[in-house]
């Protein structure tokens, strides 16, 4: 299937399409070929389907942002790491309603775009992703992302949280695009409560930019931040709904690859043959989003938080973030396949 309602520009060339459904079918045929075992359970690799320049040192499942769907899961729906400066009330990590009016999402999705923030609210909103982070080390999960060897100003070269202002905006604005995915994923999409949404809206324009987010996340990292290296060439989206693996980026660019989709060509017009070069997909374990909620859940438990949203809730609002990053970085004729 193609993507619905997606506005990026990561998709198959129409000449390439036809080899890229060939691939798709492969990998569903032959699905345990396209696994491994994680390291951890816990969700906290990205989705980014380019090769690696330096490699992490274990593997856990691949969500959009890694670390960062979780924070987002905060973000808009428990509030359970929330900073002061936002209303919390001063139980636990807190618990509080944003209290400003906010100015309005940004009218463009980039990949590379972030309105200038309030710095007030900027700054709370990375000491909420801080906080988030450090309570994630204390109960001994991972948690990282990546850095891109080459990317713009302020970037950090992971789409998620370069375009993280664009995705919010996009949730915000609740495409049927979003309720597809969330199906083919096996995911209720009316579990998404609609408060989640109208916060992703608001906060859509206040949001640290990709280095910032990225830089905090290696902060508490326990083990160096992976670079990935070479441009994007994301062709398909491949979601894996099997529990305790995580897909392997590199089988499925050597699946895409053996297809017959050609290498990109190099400035003097050669092929390059390598894996820079070959066709990608961005991969989701979709299986692991429920971990972010009982993360939450039980941290909310600890803390003597009461939280008003279930775990189906939790777990819908953070698939809901990946579908809304895959609709804004892929373009409508990208494919998506689940496992």
């Amino acid at each position: 299937m193609t993507l619905y309602g997606a506005i990026g520009s990561l998709q198959p060339t129409p000449q390439d399409a036809p080899a890229v459904a060939t691939a798709l079918r492969i990998m569903a045929n032959s699905p345990e070929q396209m696994l491994a075992q994680p390291a951890s359970d816990y969700p906290s690799m990205c989705i980014d389907g380019r090769p690696y320049a330096s490699h992490p040192k274990s593997h856990a499942p691949q969500v959009a942002g890694g670390t960062l769907t979780t924070w987002v899961a905060d973000l808009l729906l428990t509030k359970i790491f929330q900073s002061s400066v936002l209303g919390a009330r001063n139980t636990g990590y807190g618990l509080g309603e944003l209290s400003r009016d906010y100015s309005g999402p940004p009218a463009t999705a980039s990949l590379h775009s972030q309105a200038a923030p309030n710095t007030e609210v900027h700054n709370a909103l990375a000491t909420w992703l801080a906080n988030t982070c450090d309570a994630l080390r204390q109960a001994g999960l991972p948690v990282s992302d990546h850095r891109a060897d080459s990317h713009g100003p302020g970037a950090a070269g992971c789409g998620a949280a370069d375009s993280l202002g664009a995705i919010l905006h996009l949730l915000g604005k609740r495409p049927e695009g979003i309720t597809t995915i969330l199906s083919r994923w096996g995911i209720d999409p009316r579990k998404v409560p609609v408060d989640a949404l109208d916060h992703a809206s608001r906060l859509a324009s206040e949001v640290p930019s990709g280095e910032e987010l990225v830089q905090i996340l290696a902060n508490y990292s326990t083990e160096r931040i992976p670079v990935v290296t070479g441009p994007h060439r994301e062709v398909a989206v491949v979601a894996n709904t099997r529990a305790h693996t995580v897909i392997r980026r590199d089988a499925i660019t050597g699946a895409l690859a053996s297809a017959s989709i050609p290498s990109q060509s190099d400035a003097s017009g050669a092929q390059n043959a390598s894996p820079t070069g070959h066709p990608q997909a961005f991969c989701v374990d979709v299986w692991a989003l429920p971990e972010i909620s009982t993360f939450l859940t039980n941290t909310a438990s600890a803390h003597e938080i009461e939280l008003h949203w279930t775990p189906e809730q939790i777990t819908a609002t953070a698939a809901a973030f990946n579908a809304a990053a895959i609709l804004v970085l892929c373009g409508p004729e990208a494919q998506d396949i689940v496992l």
